[in-house]
């Protein structure tokens, strides 16, 4: 069985970020006192799960991991600025387009792998 480490960096990123939102959104914990830091460390994490192609094994795992973090990340610190709700629920499209790019990213560099590999009887192509 193969596992793709993307994939895994996601679900493990999504584990983390799912007990932080909770809190967050419904038990009132308090992140941070400097929004703009947790702003600008989620622009970053973003920013480098986007850019995640070019690695891999650990590395891919590890940046898609802080990829799903950097969204969380985004989201609080913007709660936090502006306390809007239309903003938050626009970010949280914004996060889901992010997470379909990184998707057709993925999808596009699997198709380019398959396309070099050279095996016949290969059971991944359906």
């Amino acid at each position: 069985m193969i596992f793709c480490t993307a994939c895994a960096g996601l679900l493990v990123g999504g584990l983390l970020t799912l007990p932080g939102s909770l809190l967050y959104f419904f038990f009132g914990w308090n992140i941070t006192d400097n929004s703009f830091i947790l702003l600008f460390m989620g622009v970053l994490g973003v920013g480098f799960g986007l850019l995640q192609q070019k690695f891999r094994s650990f590395i891919r795992l590890s940046l898609n991991t802080v990829f799903v973090l950097g969204t969380f990340f985004i989201l609080i610190g913007i709660d936090e600025i502006i306390h809007s709700l239309f903003i938050d629920l626009f970010v949280a499209s914004m996060i889901l387009f992010w997470l379909f790019t990184r998707i057709s990213l993925s999808q596009q560099d699997h198709e380019r792998i398959c396309l070099n590999c050279g095996i016949v009887d290969c059971t991944l192509v359906s």
